[in-house]
């Protein structure tokens, strides 16, 4: 029975766990990526109160300074109605240019965090998060069963075929016996 309750939601959340963890690798790599095409300040620094009392000197309307992961510093502000986001010297506060966030990169979040789907698709997301500890715990319970108590975990595993390299740790003569250590 157990088995069953382990294999089922596997089967059904592999199509969004495959999903999850291929866009979250993809989104890993974008402070990389920003930071590689960022800008480059001039040298020296600046508080943030400093940075923000220049940004404001700048924007008179600003609602938000954000600094991303790559190290660049974005202003959303509003001028006569009209909203908008530059790109500002993270030392000047004066602007380097208009602030327009990649496409792919913002169609690849919003697929890792709700299959574009908004809503909806944030609670199928968070579902299939709590299927995949769901097939974790109970894996390691099958695991555990099938060698013999909890103890037996760590010693390595009888068997050949499917079965064995379903549950190996990856790596181990998945790859070839140069990766055991």
């Amino acid at each position: 029975m157990l088995r069953k309750l382990h294999g089922l939601p596997g089967l059904f959340a592999v199509v969004f766990l495959v999903t999850l963890a291929v866009t979250g690798s993809i989104l890993a790599l974008a402070p990389a990526l920003d930071r590689a095409g960022a800008v480059v300040p001039p040298a020296g620094e600046a508080s943030v109160a400093q940075l923000a009392g220049r940004v404001v000197a700048n924007y008179p309307g600003t609602e938000q300074i954000v600094r991303d992961l790559s190290g660049q510093v974005v202003v959303y502000y509003s001028r006569d109605g009209q909203a908008g986001a530059d790109l500002v010297n993270p030392v000047t506060g004066e602007r380097l240019g208009a602030y327009q966030p990649s496409a792919f990169f913002v169609w690849i979040r919003d697929l890792h965090r709700s299959f574009l789907l908004d809503t909806p698709g944030r609670m199928v997301a968070g579902i299939s998060a709590a299927l995949m500890l769901f097939v974790c715990l109970s894996g390691m319970v099958l695991l555990a069963r099938r060698s013999g108590g909890w103890r037996a975990l760590m010693r390595p595993l009888a068997g050949t075929g499917s079965k064995r390299v379903h549950a190996e740790r990856p790596g181990w003569r998945f790859w070839g016996c140069c990766c055991r250590h």
